[in-house]
């Protein structure tokens, strides 16, 4: 088993190193799909702790050699999004537990964001009553790009939303551990970045418009860009939803 902790959290130290056999009888669980999710209460401090799934066995060879796991790379990013100015839940530590000598399962411990998704707020039909919102958003993914953050799953569900004492809406992000840190990313990577925000044309075009407005592009050329990547995913997803099907039966 491997440990790393925030010098902050060492005090959590017995804790996370006993999280492996304790994980599933503590806290309650807030999320539980392909990765299982759980808020724990420690010392007093509201954490949550992902598990990633057990990978195949060509992952495992990988992250036991020369790849980090996705949760070190959650624990490593957090800090680096922080230290850039970006609003990321602390990461207070990751665990890797091994088997036969190959990466088995990671946990990713983080502190608690209580804010609200970007999905509760513009994944909705209307809304155009939030265009602000939108264009907030278009704002901070340009923000984003310019200081070569690529995140890896850039979608309404992975940004949450607050208000500074002025109003002034403020982001945060979460599930990073796909990101990328790229110097001076190209326009058509950072479009490519951003096809999956929404499936939602009609917002999607609004928030592609205030980002290349931001950034000083084309914005018709902006939209029919990300528009064709998105047509071109969706059609790849639903391919492979067929292949899938015909394999099942």
């Amino acid at each position: 088993m491997k440990v790393f902790i925030d010098p902050h959290y060492e005090y959590l130290r017995p804790w996370i190193e006993g999280l492996h056999e304790s994980f599933c009888k503590e806290g309650s669980v807030i999320y539980k799909g392909r990765n299982v999710v759980r808020k724990i209460v420690v010392a007093g401090e509201n954490l949550i702790v992902k598990r990633y799934k057990k990978p195949n066995f060509f992952q495992r060879l990988a992250y036991s050699v020369w790849r980090k796991s996705k949760a070190v790379r959650a624990f490593l990013y957090a800090g680096r999004l922080n230290d850039m100015g970006v609003d990321s839940p602390a990461g207070i530590g990751a665990v890797e537990v091994y088997e036969n000598l190959l990466f088995s399962y990671g946990y990713f411990i983080s502190s608690e964001c209580t804010y609200p998704s970007l999905k509760s707020l513009l994944g909705n039909p209307d809304f155009e009553s939030h265009i602000d919102m939108a264009e907030a958003l278009a704002g901070f993914v340009a923000h984003l790009h310019e200081l070569g953050i690529l995140h890896g799953d850039l979608n309404l569900s992975n940004i949450l939303y607050s208000f500074d004492a002025d109003g002034c809406p403020h982001f945060t992000v979460i599930d990073t551990n796909r990101s990328r840190f790229v110097s001076n990313p190209g326009v058509h990577e950072c479009l490519d970045n951003m096809k999956r925000i929404t499936h939602n044309r009609r917002l999607l075009e609004v928030v592609v418009r205030k980002y290349s407005a931001v950034r000083g592009l084309d914005g018709e050329d902006c939209v029919k860009y990300i528009m064709k990547r998105l047509d071109d995913f969706e059609r790849r997803k639903r391919l492979k939803r067929r292949i899938f099907k015909k394999n099942k039966k």
